[in-house]
């Protein structure tokens, strides 16, 4: 009962490329695009249902050429996070700034973040990685120690074929 799937041309034209890896809708209404190589934000000007109304802005953190993300998941309009193979990277929108969380800083399995999802009834960010997975916090973006239970896992990341038992 909708419109029927399109193309829409007009982004392959503006972002000169046509990977896209992962797409988030923020509550403003901006597209935010995960390709391959970069990260952009559509911003639609007037009627957002005219896809060929828009500008676009490259996210990218201080001192890089650019963002080459695998997943990308929105906090509100407050934080965007980026899952990437240096780690998961959080964009203050607000602020302007830029945090990472690797396995040099954080408690993720691994530096290569495959996907990431947003768990707003725990109000954690979910990190996927090839060695485990990983929680952090979205009150002060840091390891959750123990969640709300209080129970401390060791060690963290458990890896069954490494650590074989898990005691709790």
């Amino acid at each position: 009962g909708g419109e029927a799937a399109r193309q829409v041309s007009t982004f392959t034209g503006a972002l000169g490329e046509t990977g896209i890896l992962d797409l988030a809708v923020d509550p403003a209404n901006r597209l935010w695009i995960v390709t391959q190589a970069k990260t952009v934000v559509l911003n639609f000007q007037e009627n957002a249902r005219d896809e060929s109304r828009f500008n676009y802005t490259e996210v990218k953190p201080p001192d890089s050429g650019g963002l080459a993300a695998n997943a990308v998941e929105l906090q509100g309009v407050e934080a965007a996070w980026f899952a990437t193979d240096d780690g998961l990277w959080r964009y203050d929108i607000a602020r302007d700034t830029w945090s990472v969380f690797n396995t040099g800083n954080s408690g993720i399995a691994a530096d290569r973040v495959n996907d990431i999802a947003l768990d707003r009834g725990r109000n954690v960010i979910w990190a996927a990685t090839a060695d485990g997975l990983a929680a952090l916090s979205l009150d002060d973006s840091r390891e959750l120690p123990g969640g709300r239970a209080g129970v401390i896992v060791r060690p963290n990341p458990w890896r069954p074929l490494e650590h074989g038992r898990l005691s709790l």
